[in-house]
């Protein structure tokens, strides 16, 4: 459920998330 949600949020901010869900 990590790797779905992540390319949503990472087309927002990649930044935040990346560091939260770094794929």
């Amino acid at each position: 459920r990590n790797k779905e949600p992540v390319r949503q949020l990472n087309t927002q901010a990649p930044s935040s998330k990346d560091l939260n869900f770094p794929t």
